[in-house]
């Protein structure tokens, strides 16, 4: 019987792994660690404490201490921005050049700091080895050593390749030169989230895209055989209702909306990202009456909105169509250690707001690939508030690296203006057909194998390496 670690950092990560089995499969036949920045939440503990696997802690370097403060200081400024230019630079990757054009308005100190320490760690011959040897010093940390006496590890899995937070694990993996499996959290990490900083024994990705991603940025790391496409857990839940509208009505009514009525679902992004999604609302809510046949509107908060926020959301548009749907910390791609909410932020329940929907609207979020392998019509919003450069607009997810297959396949309509909103909303509702074969495109190439059987594909993959080590 082998010993597993399993890396959890995010909400979202313990409810893809936990609550779809992979966890427990495995449990059946090894031991397994699963480590969660959640392991000590009474209610986590309440839904998933278990005689047949261990819940431990995953744990990182508090900035708030002074070697966290140095080990992210020195990330921050000389390691992690170094290697993201030269893998950008090398790799021509929009979505960095953008992110370092937004850096460079919004705190020009740190983005000349960042730019220095790439140039100076690029002209002086064997100080960049020396500056990733002293970053997995400052990493590692002394709880792994402990654990690792309490579980020897045979294979660790890490379901978040680029969690800057897991790194202290992965410097204990590093030294102690335990086997790896690296997973890709979401499809457009391996051009938007910095690099890959280890070889993993097996990288493990949604889709084709990533897997040539994978192939073409890390070459020093991985040969074809070692990343394999696996899909996501989350999606288990949309294959087998593709086509499927059954239980509308009670569904419906359990979110307090009309089933005689169209849904327009409006997925917010994060405030931080795309400020001015108001304005979206605010036309929609100017237009309701208008719409024909008759439609209501549904807003899904992102994970990162706080009560404060929803409530003057719901004071400033209060209307009897316009609704409101707050996600449960379990689907956030964030490392809560409190919060979470027994049976609730399900799968399910997104997976029935999309297929029990009309039209989409989002901001480029994953959402466009839920509602695409469920065919429903999708609007992306890509205006402002007032002219701004590309590098602050919300037009700019146009521009990045991850998109671009997304406005190849032709699955989604933009919105560059409140009116064409409005336009393109009700085109949808007049014929939701419209794009399908776009739809279709988008599924095939970035969805992933559409089975439902992720779990089973990942566990193999798992399976395998084990044989081989033994």
């Amino acid at each position: 019987m082998a010993t597993l670690w399993i890396e959890l950092p995010y909400a979202m990560s313990a409810r893809n792994f936990l609550r779809s089995g992979v966890v427990q499969t495995l449990a059946q036949q090894h031991q397994v660690v699963v480590l969660s920045p959640l392991s000590q939440d009474p209610e986590f503990q309440r839904e998933f404490k278990s005689p047949d696997y261990a819940l431990e802690a995953l744990v990182f370097y508090d900035k708030n201490t002074l070697r966290g403060l140095i080990q992210q200081s020195w990330d921050r400024v000389v390691v992690a921005p170094t290697e993201t230019r030269e893998l950008a630079y090398q790799h021509q990757i929009t979505t960095h050049f953008l992110k370092f054009a937004r850096l460079k308005r919004e705190q020009p100190l740190l983005a000349q700091a960042q730019a220095l320490a790439w140039w100076v760690l690029r002209t002086i011959p064997g100080l960049r080895p020396l500056t990733e040897a002293v970053n997995w010093q400052l990493l590692a940390h002394p709880y792994y050593v402990e654990l690792h006496k309490r579980y020897p590890p045979d294979l660790v899995i890490f379901t978040h390749a680029f969690e800057w937070r897991s790194q202290s694990l992965l410097a204990h993996v590093r030294q102690a030169q335990i086997p790896a499996i690296g997973m890709v959290h979401s499809w457009d990490n391996l051009s938007s989230k910095g690099v890959i900083r280890h070889g993993f024994q097996r990288l493990l990705v949604w889709n084709e895209v990533n897997r040539q991603e994978a192939l073409t940025f890390y070459p020093h790391y991985f040969q074809a055989a070692q990343v394999q496409i696996t899909g996501i857990p989350q999606f288990n839940h949309y294959w087998p209702l593709r086509g499927d509208k059954s239980g509308r009505t009670a569904f419906l009514h359990q979110l307090g909306l009309d089933p005689q009525r169209r849904l327009i679902s409006f997925f917010l992004g994060s405030r931080l990202r795309y400020p001015d999604q108001d304005l979206a609302i605010a036309q929609i809510q100017a237009h309701l009456g208008h719409f024909d046949p008759p439609a209501q509107l549904l807003v899904r908060l992102h994970p990162g909105w706080d009560s404060q926020q929803l409530a003057e959301l719901k004071a400033r548009f209060n209307h009897p169509h316009i609704h409101f749907n707050v996600p449960e910390i379990a689907d956030a791609a964030t490392p809560y250690q409190r919060g979470w909410t027994v049976g609730s932020g399900m799968v399910s329940l997104v997976t029935d707001l999309v297929r029990h929907s009309d039209v989409i609207l989002n901001t480029s979020s994953t959402t466009t690939l839920e509602a695409a392998i469920l065919d429903i019509p999708i609007v992306a919003i890509a205006f402002d508030r007032k002219p701004l450069p590309e590098a602050l607009s919300c037009r700019r997810f146009l521009q990045e690296t991850h998109y671009q297959p997304v406005l190849a396949s032709g699955a989604t309509r933009t919105a560059f203006s409140p009116q064409e909103l409005i336009t393109q909303i009700q085109s949808y509702l007049n014929d939701p057909t419209q794009d399908q074969m776009g739809r279709q495109k988008l599924v095939a190439s970035l969805c992933g194998p559409p089975d439902g059987h992720t779990t089973a594909r990942i566990v193999g993959v798992i399976q395998e390496i084990l044989g081989k080590s033994t």
